[in-house]
C-alpha cells in the first residue's frame, strides 16, 4: 500500500489517497487507487478528454529506464493514457490499440476507486525491448502515484504524490525522481 500523501507546490487541502499494486505471475499487474473524496469533480466522460478540469488519480510506471506510462483517470473512468520519454514526447495509448489497459471505476459514499488492468501481453507490445521472463521476483522498475486537481489558482488545485517531486513549479513528469518498485514473492 503506497500512501499518496506528499503535498507539493500548493497547500490546498487534498483528499486522503493511496495506491496498491500486485503482480500476478503469467498475467501482469493490477493497480488499484483509492481516493477518500465525497462527490469528486468528474465532468469528463470520454477517453482523452482534458482531465485537468477534474479530480484525478494517476499512475506512472517506467519499466525500461527510458519510457514511462502515464495513466490518468477521473472517477467516471475517463482516461488519458500515454507512453512517454518526457512531458512533450508522448504517444497516446488508445483502448482499441492492442487491448489497451482496462480501467474500472467505482464510486462509493465516502470514496472512489480506479482499478487498472495491465496484462503483460499488452505491456510487452509497448515495451518491445523487454520480455516476459524479466517479470519475476527481484525485477525492479520506477514509477509514482499522484492525486491531482490541476485547476490553477482555484481552492481545489492540489498535487499530492507517493514519492515527492522536488521542483519549483508543478511537474509530475520528472522520471529521474520516480520511486522504485520491486516484484516480490
Amino acid at each position: 500500500k503506497a500512501q499518496i500523501d506528499k503535498m507539493m507546490w500548493v497547500k490546498n487541502p487534498a483528499p486522503k489517497s493511496y495506491a496498491q499494486m500486485v503482480f500476478i505471475k503469467n498475467y501482469g499487474f493490477i493497480c488499484k487507487m483509492t481516493c477518500f473524496e465525497f462527490n469528486p469533480k468528474r465532468s469528463c466522460k470520454h477517453d482523452n478528454d482534458d482531465l485537468i478540469v477534474d479530480s484525478a488519480l494517476e499512475a506512472y510506471f517506467m519499466f525500461d529506464n527510458e519510457r514511462y506510462m502515464n495513466l490518468e483517470n477521473n472517477a467516471n473512468g475517463a482516461r488519458k493514457q500515454a507512453i512517454r520519454y518526457n512531458r512533450e514526447n508522448k504517444k497516446y495509448i488508445y483502448a482499441n490499440e492492442f487491448g489497451g489497459f482496462k480501467v474500472t471505476p467505482e464510486i462509493f459514499a465516502d470514496r472512489w476507486t480506479i482499478t487498472i488492468d495491465i496484462p503483460l501481453d499488452n505491456l510487452l507490445k509497448l515495451y518491445t525491448n523487454l520480455n516476459r521472463e524479466m517479470f519475476k521476483p527481484g525485477f525492479k522498475f520506477k514509477g509514482n502515484f499522484y492525486k491531482v486537481h490541476e485547476l490553477v489558482g482555484t481552492p481545489s488545485e492540489h498535487y499530492v504524490a507517493w514519492k515527492e517531486i522536488i521542483n519549483p513549479f508543478p511537474e509530475c513528469h520528472l522520471k529521474e525522481q520516480f520511486g522504485t518498485f520491486e516484484i516480490i514473492e
